[in-house]
C-alpha cells in the first residue's frame, strides 16, 4: 500500500514549489541552523509519551488538511492567470481551501482511522460552519483559507457521508464553490481527486505527507520548516495542543525576517487551515 501511496503522490503532484536557483537563494537568506535549532525547541514543549487512539485518528486527519492546503496553495499560484491581476494570490488561497478539505475529506473516511461513525455524524450536524476561531497571531488568511476550508469540509461530509454515495470522478458534485474555486478545480479536479483518494487510501498519512513534500517542495527552507511542523504536530497528545503548537510555529514565522514573503504566505495558509481544522475535530 505504501508504495501505491507514493506512486499516487508522484502522479498526481501540482509541479514544484519553487525551483532549484530560488531554493539556493533562500538558502543564502536563512540561518538554516538557527531555523532547525528553534522548530526542534518548539516541538520539544509538546512532546507527549501516550497518545489516545481517537486522538492518533483526529491527527492523521488534520495532517492531511496541512497537507493538502499547502499542495493546493502552490496549485494555485502557478495558474494565478485565471484569476486576473492578483492571480497568484488568490490562486494559491483558493488552491489550499479547495484541496486542503478535499484531502481532509479522504482521511475522514480512511478505514484505518476507527473513526465513530456516530459520533462523526454527530460533529457534522453540530457544527456551525459561521464560527470563527481564536486568531492569536492575526494571521491574514484565518477567514479566507480557514474558515472557508471549514465550510467546504463539512459540506463534503454532508453530501457524501455514504460511501456509496461518494462521485470519485467529482467529489464536490452538489456542493456550491464560488466562482474563483469553480475555477481552479475545473483546471485541477483530476489532481484534487488525487490527493482525495491519495489519502484516503493510505497506511500511514504522516509518511505520505512526507514523500508529498519531497516531491514538490524543492524550496529547502519551506521543506524544513512543514516536516518540522508535521513532526511536531504528530508528537503531540491532544487537539489543544496541537492549536497551541501550531500557534506557537505561525507567530515564529511571522516574526522571521529571513525568509521571503512567498514563504511566509504559504505557510501562514496552511497553518490557518490546521488550526480550523484541528478546532473542528476537537
Amino acid at each position: 500500500m505504501k508504495k501505491l501511496v507514493f506512486g499516487l503522490v508522484a502522479t498526481v503532484m501540482f509541479g514544484c514549489i519553487g525551483n532549484a536557483q530560488e531554493g539556493k537563494e533562500n538558502d543564502k537568506r536563512v540561518n538554516v541552523e538557527k531555523l532547525t535549532n528553534d522548530l526542534l525547541d518548539i516541538n520539544k514543549g509538546y512532546v507527549q509519551d501516550y497518545q489516545k487512539r481517537s486522538f492518533k485518528s483526529w491527527c492523521q486527519i488534520g495532517v492531511a488538511d496541512v497537507g493538502g492546503a499547502w499542495a493546493g496553495c502552490w496549485a494555485g499560484g502557478k495558474i494565478g492567470s485565471l484569476f486576473g491581476p492578483q492571480g497568484a494570490a488568490i490562486g494559491s488561497g483558493v488552491g489550499a481551501v479547495v484541496v486542503g478539505a478535499a484531502a481532509s475529506y479522504g482521511a475522514s473516511r480512511m478505514a484505518s482511522t476507527g473513526l465513530n461513525p456516530k459520533l462523526l455524524d454527530e460533529r457534522i450536524l453540530s457544527y456551525d460552519s459561521s464560527i470563527t476561531f481564536s486568531n492569536p497571531n492575526q494571521n491574514p488568511f484565518d477567514i479566507s483559507c480557514g474558515k472557508r476550508h471549514n465550510e467546504l469540509l463539512v459540506s463534503l461530509l454532508k453530501n457524501n457521508n455514504a460511501e456509496e454515495s461518494t462521485d470519485l470522478n467529482n467529489i464536490y458534485i452538489n456542493i456550491k464553490l464560488n466562482d474563483n474555486e469553480i475555477l481552479f478545480y475545473k483546471e485541477k479536479i483530476d489532481a484534487t481527486i488525487g490527493f482525495y483518494s491519495m489519502f484516503k487510501n493510505s497506511d500511514d498519512i504522516v509518511e505520505t505527507f512526507k514523500n508529498l513534500i519531497d516531491i514538490n517542495v524543492t524550496d529547502s527552507i519551506l521543506h524544513k520548516i512543514m516536516n518540522n511542523y508535521i513532526d511536531g504536530v504528530h508528537a503531540t497528545g491532544n487537539l489543544d495542543d496541537a492549536i497551541k503548537l501550531t500557534n506557537e510555529y505561525e507567530a515564529y514565522i511571522i516574526l522571521n525576517e529571513e525568509i521571503s514573503e512567498e514563504q511566509r504566505a504559504t505557510l501562514l495558509m496552511g497553518f490557518s487551515v490546521a488550526r480550523y481544522s484541528f478546532n473542528f475535530w476537537n
